[in-house]
C-alpha cells in the first residue's frame, strides 16, 4: 500500500464517520448532475434533420441514398458538445494543426484576387472547386485549411475567392463585410473563361454564404455553377444582427474595425470621414454595417446597399442544387428551421440539414478523435452533383448524335438501291451502246 494510500483513506472514513449525511449530499448532488448532463448529451446524438420539398430533385437523382454522411448519426465528443466549446476547440485546432496550404495568387481586378492551390490531384483536367471565405478570413483560414485539403484528395482543383480587404490592404474605397454577388459574378466568369470544359463547384462559409446565394438568385437558371454548398450560412440578412449573440457580436465589431477600418483608415477617411466615423462609433452590429453603406453603394444608402447583400428576395429563383449545413445551436446565424415551410419545402433544389450540435461551422463528428462532419458531407455532395451533371451532358450529346446520324441517312440513298429505277435503266442503255461503239462517252 502506497503512502498516499495510507494517509487519504483514514481521512475518508473519518469523514464518513463524523460527517454521514453530508457525503450523502453532495455524492447525490455529484450523480443528479451527471445523470442531468448525461441526459442532455444523449439528446445530441441522432441524425441530421433532411427538409426538402415533396418535389425535391434530391430524392429523384439519387442525392439521399448517395450521400452517405447525410443518414449518419452524428456523435459530438462528450467532453465538446456544447457550442461554446466547440468553436474554442474548433479555433485551436485550426491555428496549431490545420497544415499550412501553398497558394498562386492571381489579381483580376476591383481589388479581387483568386489564390490558386499548387497541390494539384492527379487526374486530367479535374473539376474546380471554388471557396468563398468567412469574415475577417482569407485564403489561409477558411475558416482552416482542412477542406483544401480534403478537396485536392479528392480529385478537385482548388481556387479561393478572396474579397477586397481580406488579402491585402484596398486599393479603392469600396469593401462589404458579407460581400458582393457581383464580384462572384466576376470570379465565376473568369474561371469559365480560363477553363471553359471543366465542371465548378463551390462551398461558401458563414458570411461568405450571403453573396453565392444572392448570385445563384440573380442568375437562376443561368448560373454557371454546378452546385453549392453553404456551411454556417444565413438565408436573410436580418438574421445575422438578430440571432447573433452579445458575444461575438462584440467579438465581430472590435474585430472589424480594425480589419477594415483603421487598416485602411486614409483612403476610408478621403471617400467618406463622416460614414467612417459613425462605423468607428457603432457598438452594435447592425449599426455598423449600415454605417460602412457608403463604402458599399456609390448612393451610400443603406436600402440600396441591402438590396446587393441580402439574398432572401431572390432565394426562391435558383436553381441550382444547393445544401445547406446548419446546426441547431449556432450561436451566431441561429437555426434555419423557422424557414422549413417558406422556402426550402417549396424550392426543389433546395436541401437543408440540420444536426443537433455543431455550434457554427465546426460540426464536430467523433467520440474521441473529432473531425469535421460538415467537410465529409460538402464534398460527397458536390461530387455527386458533378457526376450528376457529366452524365446528363454525356446523354445529351449521345442523343444529338443518334439524332444527326438518323438525319444523315433520312438524306442518304438507300443501301441495295444505290440509284433510282430511272437512273438504273440509262446506266444500262449506256452500257450496252459503250460495248457495241467503245469510242462514246457514257452518262454519268
Amino acid at each position: 500500500m502506497s503512502l498516499d494510500t495510507l494517509i487519504v483513506l483514514p481521512s475518508i472514513l473519518a469523514w464518513n464517520t463524523i460527517y454521514p449525511s453530508i457525503y450523502f449530499e453532495w455524492s447525490t448532488i455529484f450523480y443528479i448532475l451527471f445523470g442531468i448532463v448525461l441526459c442532455m448529451y444523449l439528446t445530441k446524438i441522432r441524425r441530421p434533420l433532411l427538409i426538402h420539398s415533396n418535389f425535391s430533385k434530391f430524392a429523384l437523382d439519387g442525392t439521399l441514398n448517395t450521400v452517405i454522411a447525410l443518414r449518419q448519426t452524428i456523435i459530438p465528443p462528450l467532453w465538446c458538445w456544447s457550442s461554446s466549446f466547440q468553436i474554442i476547440f474548433f479555433l485551436l485546432r485550426n491555428a496549431l494543426c490545420d497544415r499550412a496550404a501553398r497558394f498562386q495568387s492571381e489579381d483580376i481586378g476591383n481589388d479581387l484576387q483568386l489564390s490558386w492551390a499548387e497541390q494539384e490531384p492527379l487526374e486530367d483536367e479535374p473539376p474546380i472547386l471554388l471557396f468563398l471565405h468567412g469574415l475577417m478570413c482569407s485564403s489561409d483560414d477558411l475558416p482552416g485549411t482542412s477542406f483544401i485539403h480534403a478537396a485536392i484528395k479528392r480529385g478537385w482543383k482548388v481556387v479561393v475567392h478572396n474579397r477586397p480587404g481580406h488579402l491585402a490592404k484596398l486599393t479603392k474605397p469600396r469593401f462589404s463585410v458579407f460581400g458582393d454577388y457581383e464580384d462572384v459574378d466576376i470570379v465565376v466568369k473568369h474561371i469559365r473563361a480560363k477553363f471553359p470544359n471543366r465542371h465548378l463547384a463551390c462551398i461558401g462559409f458563414s458570411a461568405g454564404c450571403f453573396p453565392l446565394l444572392r448570385y445563384l438568385g440573380e442568375t437562376g437558371p443561368d448560373s454557371q455553377i454546378d452546385a453549392a454548398v453553404c456551411i454556417s450560412g444565413g438565408i436573410k440578412l436580418s438574421d445575422a444582427f438578430d440571432n447573433c449573440s452579445f458575444l461575438f457580436q462584440q467579438i465581430f465589431i472590435y474585430k472589424a474595425k480594425e480589419y477594415f477600418l483603421q487598416a485602411n483608415e486614409t483612403i476610408l477617411r478621403k471617400h467618406n470621414n463622416d460614414a467612417y466615423e459613425q462605423a468607428i462609433a457603432s457598438y452594435r452590429s447592425r449599426s455598423f454595417v449600415q454605417s460602412c453603406a457608403a463604402f458599399v453603394t456609390d448612393s451610400g444608402k443603406w436600402r440600396d446597399a441591402e438590396k446587393k447583400l441580402d439574398p432572401f428576395p431572390v432565394i426562391k429563383n435558383i436553381e441550382t442544387p444547393v445544401l445547406f449545413l446548419n446546426a441547431e445551436d449556432d450561436p451566431i446565424t441561429g437555426s434555419l428551421l423557422p424557414y422549413q415551410d417558406t422556402v426550402f419545402r417549396t424550392n426543389p433544389n433546395l436541401l437543408l440539414a440540420v444536426s443537433s450540435t455543431g455550434s457554427h461551422c465546426p460540426f464536430l463528428h467523433g467520440f474521441l478523435s473529432p473531425e469535421d462532419y460538415s467537410k465529409a458531407t460538402s464534398l460527397e455532395f458536390v461530387a455527386h452533383q458533378v457526376q450528376l451533371k457529366r452524365r446528363r451532358e454525356s446523354a445529351v450529346a449521345t442523343a444529338n448524335e443518334v439524332k444527326l446520324r438518323n438525319l444523315f441517312e433520312t438524306f442518304s440513298p438507300p443501301k441495295e438501291k444505290r440509284f433510282s429505277p430511272r437512273t438504273s435503266v440509262l446506266r444500262k442503255r449506256d452500257i450496252n451502246i459503250h460495248l457495241k461503239n467503245p469510242l462514246l462517252p457514257t452518262t454519268n
